[in-house]
């Protein structure tokens, strides 16, 4: 078996942090030798999970290939910025990140000395437990012969023996940064649900909204900044024109960020009114566990079907779902033990108080995460009660998002006007909005007459105002951290409409080394590079300015799928996205074609019909070379020929092609392509002389996405006002 030294090593973190627990139990009741005792072999499990961590960094690096986990995801032509990004591209690997990150926030309340120390690092001790029980059933250090005994022996693998190679969609600078930041927020997530247990173990209610207020903010930061990463990347690389497609791997990260936003306007009531402390509670587990149920949908491999995202099928889901439920039900019983000893003051007594106005926030953002939770759960609620599962398109969170986006600016504006020590007066109200409103359906309707992108502008616009003019004339730094958030949630809106609402678009083809003007730019496609990893070539002009520019556009081994990159022009008011759909070779488009079984088609002069296979020989079968031929029937003028072109797939999977010759002419036909799954085949046929064969082309998508720069901008300004937030409770 030839175990490796880093499997060694999570196996003895596991034991090690499991005696731990039994010391951090102990010390719940005071006991100060168990304390010190759990701390040190936490520290221990930490250094031991920081070698095991580096292990499989060298390993990635050094090109280990008899690590399933380092070939499955690596190749010898890696920079090395993708090899160190490839320790988080996988399963494994992911989790191992996971549990890093544990030990640091555990090491970091260790360090803090907080009062509730036990209760928090048990908690954090059985969350690593469980991920660690995941490495030791899927780890990432398990042996190339062990994982696939039928193609691998145990011993030395040949000198150029090479690794699977990392996803090209993974390949991209963001990759080092996005999962990472990602995975820290679901870590840092466990951190509100542990002082919630505390809360409830001790009867102290203030204890969530005193001392885990800060890592709320914290894990509705490192969430957030993880999604809006991922947006952005999707945007500049994937090359399908958005940043946000519903996918259900996409909401299963926003679904915890969004509880985390409702908990922190729940935990600001709380600090202020003592109000909605249950609420609070429940949501402090309903984030957590819903980290689980989100790692649950990505990494069990139950959505890879239905999402661009999800890792294939695994047997870690059912581990994942137990682990979720363990801490539900734990943080459920605790909730209905101790419902009854919960004191919360109400909210207020009118609407426009700011802690009825919070309260309502909270409300809406809970129920809107609910039913955003529910479409992303379809493919499995639907499998479950109909046998067959199926997704919910697009139309269903982009109709029910529109009502959600409009009552939220609502709340904004009222939170801004209503305040206590704001001033303003009704006519202020009246005028201001009156103009804002009107400036604000006058940008809109310059590009679309949909009412509700009307109304969601002019409301983003509305509230936007209103907050400027609070900061200007009242001047509050104490309000200035939630001005900015809710000032970058009004300009990301406005951006979100503007760019995805009646966006312009149009499809080209560009014949090579011909001009073409399309709307502002003009194009060129000067072909395609000849290189493993080729690009499409082309020539830009923008006024008066003359580039190349080059479109990443090959089929990628690992995957077998076409990949393309866009290229984006950024300006001020808006981007011109140019995506390429496909590249047409001038000789193929004469010279080739498609054929169901008794097709007939024209192919250079020559009438071809698919007539069938012909029977396969079993005895070279046998010898392990399969040759597979079609049974063709050629017309060449008056003459018939009967013609059997092939293809010849040897022992290490060569492939070459045995061609049928056409006795009246010589032409060639070579056989390409057989798809079984649609029963056809794709011919070429050598062209003869006198054909006239037309330039290369390719087909581009060129829209224009308006104010996109104000998405970007908004989450910007989101996270700079919760970093000035954590900065102040910290």
């Amino acid at each position: 078996m030839n175990i490796h030294l880093g499997a060694i090593l999570l196996y003895f973190v596991l034991g090690v942090l499991l005696i731990s627990l039994i010391f951090q139990l102990k010390s719940v009741r005071g006991n100060l030798f168990a304390r010190a005792t759990s701390q040190k072999l936490f520290y221990l499990g930490g250094i031991s999970c920081f070698f095991a961590a580096i292990l499989l960094l060298q390993a990635l690096i050094g090109h280990d290939f008899s690590i399933t986990y380092v070939y499955n995801n690596t190749s010898r032509d890696l920079p090395l910025l993708y090899l160190i990004s490839a320790f988080w591209a996988g399963q494994e690997g992911s989790f191992l990140l996971w549990l890093l990150f544990l030990f640091g926030i555990g090491i970091f309340i260790l360090r803090s000395k907080d009062r509730n120390e036990p209760i928090l690092m048990s908690v954090i001790t059985i969350t690593q437990i469980f991920i660690l029980l995941i490495l030791c059933a899927k780890s990432p250090f398990a042996r190339l012969w062990d994982t696939y005994p039928e193609s691998f022996t145990l011993g030395p693998l040949p000198p150029n023996f090479d690794g699977a190679g990392l996803n090209p969609l993974l390949m991209d600078p963001w990759m080092a940064v996005h999962p990472p930041v990602l995975f820290l927020g679901y870590a840092a997530a466990v951190v509100p649900y542990a002082y919630a247990i505390a809360a409830m173990l001790k009867g102290e209610y203030r204890i969530i909204a005193e001392e885990g207020f800060r890592w709320v903010i914290f894990t509705l930061l490192t969430i957030g900044m993880g999604i809006f990463l991922g947006a952005y990347w999707a945007y500049a690389v994937l090359g399908w024109g958005g940043y946000w497609g519903w996918d259900p791997v996409e909401n299963s990260s926003l679904v915890p960020w969004l509880l985390s936003i409702a908990l922190l306007h729940g935990l600001i009531v709380q600090r202020r009114k003592n109000a909605l402390i249950k609420t609070n509670l429940i949501l402090a587990v309903m984030i957590f566990v819903s980290v689980f149920y989100s790692t649950f949908l990505t990494r069990s491999g139950v959505l890879s079907n239905f999402s661009v995202h999800s890792f294939g099928i695994s047997n870690i889901s059912f581990q994942i779902i137990y682990f979720a439920a363990f801490f539900l039900i734990i943080g459920l019983m605790l909730f209905f033990s101790r419902r009854k000893t919960i004191d919360a003051e109400p909210l207020g007594d009118t609407v426009t108080e700011t802690g009825s106005i919070l309260g309502l926030g909270v409300m809406l953002i809970v129920l809107y995460g609910v039913i955003i939770l529910t479409g992303t759960s379809m493919p499995i609620l639907s499998g479950i009660f109909s046998g067959r599962g199926s997704a919910v398109t697009e139309a269903y969170y982009n109709t029910l998002t529109v009502p959600f986006a409009a009552l939220m600016l609502g709340l904004i504006f009222m939170a801004t006007v209503f305040r206590s020590s704001a001033r303003f007066t009704v006519k202020t109200i009246i005028i201001t909005g009156a103009l804002t409103f009107a400036a604000g359906v006058a940008v809109t309707v310059a590009y679309t007459f949909n009412i509700a992108a009307i109304l969601i502008t002019a409301l983003a616009l509305f509230a936007g105002t209103f907050i400027v003019i609070d900061i200007i004339k009242f001047r509050s730094a104490a309000l200035l951290r939630s001005h900015i958030t809710h000032f970058g949630v009004a300009v990301m809106v406005i951006g979100i409409i503007a760019s995805s609402t009646n966006t312009p678009s149009v499809q080209k083809q560009l014949f090579q080394d011909r001009e073409q003007q399309i709307g502002s730019i003009a194009l060129k496609f000067g072909g395609i590079t000849r290189e493993q990893k080729s690009s499409l070539k082309f020539t830009l002009v923008e006024r008066r300015t003359v580039r190349d520019i080059f479109m990443p556009y090959y089929v990628s081994e690992r995957m077998n799928s076409l990949y393309k990159e866009p290229y984006i022009i950024s300006n001020f008011t808006h981007d011109i996205y140019i995506s390429p759909v496909t590249l047409i070779s001038g000789l193929e488009s004469v010279a080739s074609a498609t054929l169901k079984r008794n097709e007939e088609k024209q192919i250079g002069g020559l009438s071809i019909t698919f007539q069938g296979f012909r029977k396969i020989d079993r005895k070279t079968m046998m010898s392990g070379n399969v040759k597979l031929y079609t049974q063709l029937l050629v017309k060449d003028g008056t003459r018939t020929y009967d013609l059997a072109p092939g293809i010849i797939i040897s022992r290490n999977e060569a492939v070459k092609h045995d061609d049928a010759a056409v006795p009246s002419s010589g032409r060639k036909i070579s056989l390409r392509h057989i798809n079984r799954d649609s029963g056809t085949i794709h011919i070429f046929v050598e062209p003869a002389r006198e054909t006239v064969v037309p330039p290369d082309s390719v087909i581009v998508d060129i829209s224009v996405k308006r104010y996109i720069l104000l998405v970007w901008a908004g989450t910007l300004l989101i996270a700079a006002g919760v970093v000035l937030s954590l900065r102040k409770s910290s």
